[in-house]
């Protein structure tokens, strides 16, 4: 039997994103949804939000995108249910995710009752800080991501597991995606850090965001 040394995970780890970075899916129209919390309004070339009501709701847009936006779930297996309908929302919204949180960083954080800062959140911003910050955002988004995996199929312990994942690693991901050197250790750390944990190190997003339509999208070849 092959002896997994740290050096074979590394270059596993490395193969599958490579691999990864060859998906490409395109959003071929406007995939809309509803946010049962208050957020600012927002209006990107890949992602709008729109406040709805004078108590709670907003509406949001992903607008229609072409390659290059998205390439599936990083690390991990696009084939269960809903995973791809919910990287459709993921992928652009983070692409946007610093002009989202440079347009809101003086806007008051009132959400309401259906949205508080998690423990991920809680780490560089204080649960009573009066704005939204970059973390509050990544926070929202991560929700959408996690909401769309459950709307369109997602076992349980799938959305959990991807949740857990860019929840803890997310804004890691985002600062070092660029080094050659860094992101391999990444890989190794999450790798790590699941194996120990599995499921139960998983958060648990709350359920605030309603697709009424399912995506219409292309899987380029």
């Amino acid at each position: 039997m092959q002896k997994y040394t740290a050096s074979l995970i590394i270059k596993h780890l490395r193969g599958l994103y490579e691999k990864d970075r060859v998906n490409s899916y395109t959003l071929d129209a406007p995939f809309g949804f509803i946010v049962d919390i208050n957020v600012p309004d927002y209006h990107g070339k890949l992602v709008s939000f729109e406040r709805g009501s004078i108590l709670f709701g907003s509406a949001g847009t992903f607008h229609p995108y072409g390659p290059g936006v998205c390439d599936g779930a990083t690390l991990a297996p696009d084939k269960p249910r809903g995973v791809v309908e919910g990287t459709l929302a993921h992928d652009p919204a983070y692409l946007e995710l610093d002009n989202i949180a440079k347009a809101w960083k003086d806007k008051k954080y009132d959400p309401g009752p259906f949205f508080r800062r998690d423990l991920v959140t809680r780490l560089t911003t204080p649960k009573d800080h009066p704005t939204w910050t970059k973390a509050d955002v990544r926070q929202f988004l991560d929700t959408i991501f996690a909401n769309a995996m459950r709307q369109f199929g997602a076992k349980k312990t799938v959305q959990r597991t991807y949740y857990g994942g860019v929840r803890m690693f997310g804004g890691i991901y985002r600062a070092v995606a660029g080094s050659a050197r860094v992101l391999p250790l990444l890989f190794a750390v999450i790798l790590f850090v699941f194996t120990l944990a599995g499921c139960s190190g998983c958060l648990i997003p709350p359920d605030i965001i309603h697709f009424p339509d399912s995506p219409e999208y292309t899987k380029q070849k």
